[in-house]
């Protein structure tokens, strides 16, 4: 079955470029391709959700499939003449066999049942998760042999491999609309008689909570800012809070290190000047309190994983979440932030790379069933207005971010500039919220606890070392 293979006494088939050696059956393909045309309607439906061009080994097959897409689409019927006029206007009639290979393709297929059909289908699917993975794996056998190994590539392909593993053949069930609605309307009767009910990941601010009723699993939340505006420190403030409701979560950190990080969560969780934490100047008064939120933490049943390698690819990210689900659980990931995580594949733009980005952390949220937050920087555009204050328009030049986001929350601090960089005056725009309403939450920003606080806990609890001494 190499080279040149003869089909009819008037035409050969060329197999293409593809390896001899990669897992195949050209019987199969045959079959599947010549029953579409012989009961294209109900055949068609049945494949046309379980098998992508791709699956087909030889490149002539892939493009008399990819002609039955095109013709499926808009309406037509399928069968040898048109797909032969589909494929002349596409240039390639000839590089398939002509019209004689077209029509060999229906030998023996009138006998193809949908059951048979399924049962192809599955042995197609197979060859083709087993030619990825032998392109993947030879491709990491050369990396192995190489005299400089890329250990985060290779933990990218590894997890590629996997994803493909896992990949299922089922096609989901089709639902009934009464029954998915009666668990809607049970849900929603529980969540009004106030009952016991998971309405979602609550950040501790008040108006956001009640705006968002909580963060739900599948969500992919942005929190956007300029730079210097808080967005490291609201995103430790939103995991602090995710930590005391009980959540378990993953803090892939690409720009600060993990010690950074936790000096961080002390100072802004303890109430203690983060500038005089760093320089040894903290009083006792402070270290109780730092001590006092430390052993607060730990005895909560809700650990917090904090990966801070640089240069991390999304499949990376999923390959941890995947480990820290399975052996710890997990509600959230937080990624600060967006624009530094590597590209999986490289394209023309980092535009293109950021979309491609974005879309595998949404698809990534709703594939695990759990809540991912990602700070992103905002363009410069944002600096020119005269008011400052972030629009939606500021993340289109970073990819799909506005388009793929359920939520997007913008850091503003109106009264913020050179002249009052202390400004304690913030806001937390909700500027898009899928399933809810939008607008401004007003918080306060202590800059020497790096931490927003809710505007009605601050005028109650005020500033913890207002009265007391400075001194060490």
């Amino acid at each position: 079955m190499k080279g040149m293979i003869n089909v009819t006494n008037n035409s050969t088939y060329k197999q293409g470029d593809m390896l001899d050696n990669c897992p195949h059956d050209l019987e199969i393909e045959r079959a599947i391709l010549g029953a579409l045309m012989v009961n294209s309607s109900e055949l068609l439906e049945a494949t046309i959700n379980r098998v992508e061009v791709g699956d087909f080994h030889y490149d002539s097959h892939r493009k008399i499939y990819s002609s039955y897409l095109r013709l499926h689409s808009s309406g037509v019927i399928v069968e040898p003449l048109t797909i032969k006029a589909d494929l002349e206007n596409q240039g390639h009639l000839d590089i398939v066999g002509g019209m004689a290979y077209i029509a060999s393709l229906m030998d023996g297929s009138m006998r193809l049942t949908l059951r048979n059909m399924v049962g192809y289908i599955k042995i197609l699917k197979e060859h083709s998760r087993n030619r990825r993975i032998t392109l993947i794996t030879s491709t990491l056998q050369t990396d192995a042999t190489s005299k400089q190994i890329d250990k985060v590539c290779m933990r990218g392909k590894a997890q590629e491999v996997l994803d493909i593993l896992n990949e299922s053949d089922e096609i989901k069930p089709l639902t009934n609309l009464s029954d998915v609605l009666a668990a809607r309307l049970e849900h929603a009767e529980a969540v009004s008689s106030h009952e016991h009910v998971n309405i979602g990941l609550m950040t501790n601010y008040r108006q956001l909570d009640q705006m968002t009723n909580g963060l739900q699993p599948a969500d992919y939340v942005i929190i956007g800012a300029r730079p210097s505006q808080g967005k490291s420190a609201l995103g430790l403030n939103v995991v602090d809070s995710f930590i005391k409701n009980g959540k378990k979560g993953l803090l892939v950190s690409i720009e600060m290190s993990e010690a950074s990080l936790l000096d961080r969560m002390l100072c802004s969780g303890g109430r203690v000047d983060s500038n005089r934490y760093r320089a040894g100047f903290l009083n006792t008064r402070e270290f109780q309190r730092i001590h006092a939120y430390w052993q607060y933490i730990s005895t909560l049943d809700s650990p917090l994983v904090i990966e801070d390698t640089p240069n991390i690819s999304v499949p990376e990210i999923k390959a941890l979440a995947q480990r820290v689900k399975r052996e710890r659980g997990l509600d959230y990931i937080v990624i600060d932030y967006i624009q530094l995580i590597r590209p999986h594949t490289r394209k023309d733009s980092r535009n293109l790379e950021l979309g491609d980005i974005s879309k595998a952390l949404k698809a990534l949220a709703k594939e695990m069933g759990i809540v991912i937050i990602g700070l992103a920087q905002l363009s410069r555009e944002v600096e020119k207005r005269s008011d400052q204050r972030p629009m939606l328009s500021d993340l289109r030049e970073s990819g799909n971010l506005e388009q793929d986001a359920d939520i997007v929350i913008f850091i503003h601090k109106p009264k913020f500039d050179n002249e009052n960089p202390d400004c304690q005056d913030a806001d937390l725009i909700v500027a898009k919220n899928r399933n809810g309403p939008t607008g401004t939450c007003p918080v306060r920003w202590i800059k020497e606890y790096t931490r927003f606080e809710d505007l009605q806990d601050f005028e109650i609890g005020g500033m913890h070392d207002e009265n007391e001494e400075s001194e060490p």
